[in-house]
């Protein structure tokens, strides 16, 4: 029986890495006759943007460009993780929504592992840090009925729900197997020569891909060791590794496009009553907020951590601190504070005992069902949506487009919705197709739409052509006034898509 037990945590690692890349493995599955799965598993302009740097990675291993403006940016390392995957993967000849979906399903494996090395080091017993990997797997917003369906409790960018805890983005996953590993690391309290320097690469890459999770884990282990007056050189040399990336961020993100980004996240901030965060933080928040108390009955650095991590994010999160430095407050939550969360309650549950066994039972039954609806609704796609299926002929053009230009700073005019896809498979530049990442993008898309739908005049179409530095057109074959403008030369096309290279005036 004991051996038997060693294996279960194996098993809820592969069912729970399972349930999060399902919609992929579903995307797949279902792809209609005739048409190409892009991959797109969460929001679409956000995919393509993130696809766009792994097409990237052919010509580079670290540095990425806007994609999705005229403007010529320079090169920067944000996606750098991106990138590097697309070159590993190009190497072998792997296309990028491949290599996004590879990398997914690698990483997520990876993380849920570093989980179940985590709460092992936190849990006092074997047993307890099961019930906690367990309790991470299953954490989960209250469930409620929704226009008469079984839904869930919810709000913008939920932590609690799974797919945006862990989720089908790979630098976001990089993200959360790099909190798990700094926080194991942090709390072993057994210093070497090997760990600092592990700190403190890892504290750099964290803050490359998330400067706040690196300086609330600096802070709040920093608190740690203060209060338990231990030596602070753990949280230094973390905090150390983690600051010329930092600077390196705040100061790209105040030019743009990036400054835009910034924008548009100081603006995003739930509006949330205590009893709704409740709802949709769900019954395991619950348990581990009553069982705190028991469990800070062992001062010990790992669950002083654990309860001081998750407590003082949730109060953050709670607070207006996170909208007055100009950030999301939803940023200030993570997979790190779930599986604090789940810890705690997985302590308090095992110190019912017998009552522990029924509150378990109850839990498992009230979330399985709501897990079961969150992967279903994540894994929904339509055959007729193009960023989830385009037909083969489509892809093969566009890919084949892409190839006539041999300019890295070629600017492609194409038409909505193939736009925002185009960047994304091929690494070419497009002249609009990410409203956050587009210059001007409200002014680019009007212009866009009137160009491609005959309602432009020919000297606008020849301004926006010049002034954009437009190099290729992708449009339809029945777009109005392309035949009969001298500037533009046709390449190539299908039935329903040609491609034109501008002439220089």
């Amino acid at each position: 029986m004991h051996k038997v037990m060693r294996f279960v945590p194996i098993g809820i690692i592969l069912a729970a890495s399972l349930g999060n890349i399902w919609p992929l493995i579903a995307g797949y599955a279902n792809t209609p006759p005739g048409k190409v799965f892009l991959g797109t598993v969460h929001h679409p302009a956000d995919y393509f943007y993130y696809l766009s740097q792994f097409a990237q990675g052919k010509a580079s291993w670290l540095l990425a460009r806007d994609l999705y403006s005229s403007e010529p940016f320079h090169p920067s390392f944000v996606g750098w993780v991106n990138v590097l995957l697309g070159k590993i993967f190009s190497l072998i000849g792997i296309r990028p929504q491949t290599a996004y979906g590879v990398s997914t399903a690698v990483l997520t494996l990876l993380v849920f592992t570093a989980a179940w090395k985590l709460i092992r080091t936190v849990s006092q017993t074997r047993c307890t840090a099961t019930t906690g990997l367990i309790l991470f797997s299953l954490f989960h917003a209250f469930p409620l009925m929704r226009e008469g369906k079984p839904s869930y409790h919810d709000y913008w960018n939920n932590i609690a729900i799974p797919h945006v805890r862990i989720g089908c983005v790979p630098h976001q996953l990089l993200t959360v197997l790099l909190s798990f590993l700094a926080a194991r690391l942090i709390i072993t309290e057994k210093p070497s020569k090997t760990l600092y320097i592990a700190l403190f690469c890892i504290g750099a890459l964290l803050s490359s891909l998330q400067p706040v999770q690196w300086l609330l884990i600096t802070v709040i282990s920093f608190f740690v060791y203060l209060i338990q007056k231990k030596s602070l050189t753990f949280s230094v040399v973390f905090g150390l590794g983690g600051l010329i990336p930092a600077l390196y961020l705040f100061i790209l993100f105040r030019s743009v496009p990036f400054s835009q980004l910034k924008a548009w996240e100081a603006i995003q901030q739930n509006s949330l009553t205590l009893m709704h965060f409740l709802q949709a933080t769900g019954p395991v928040f619950l348990v581990a907020l009553f069982s705190i108390p028991g469990v800070l009955s062992s001062r010990t650095t790992s669950v002083l951590f654990t309860v001081f991590y998750s407590l003082m994010t949730i109060i953050l999160f709670l607070s207006p601190i996170p909208k007055l430095l100009g950030i999301s407050h939803v940023r200030v939550l993570s997979a790190l504070s779930v599986l604090c969360l789940s810890v705690i309650a997985a302590q308090g549950i095992i110190r019912l005992k017998h009552i522990g066994i029924a509150v378990a039972l109850v839990l498992t039954a009230l979330l399985v069902p709501v897990q079961i609806r969150s992967v279903r609704l994540s894994s929904t796609f339509s055959p007729s949506n193009a960023y989830h299926y385009l037909p083969e002929k489509e892809y093969r053009f566009l890919i084949s487009a892409a190839s006539y230009s041999t300019d890295p700073d070629d600017t492609f005019l194409v038409l909505w919705p193939y736009n925002t896809i185009f960047p994304g498979i091929t690494g070419k530049r497009s002249f609009h197709g990410h409203p956050l990442l587009t210059l001007n993008a409200e002014q680019k898309d009007a212009r866009t739409e009137a160009f491609f739908s005959g309602a432009m005049q020919t000297d606008s179409m020849l301004a926006l052509l010049t002034e954009g530095s437009i190099d290729y057109i992708i449009a339809y074959r029945q777009t109005p006034n392309l035949d009969h403008m001298p500037i533009l030369t046709y390449v190539t096309g299908t039935d329903t898509l040609v491609v034109y290279k501008v002439n220089v005036l």
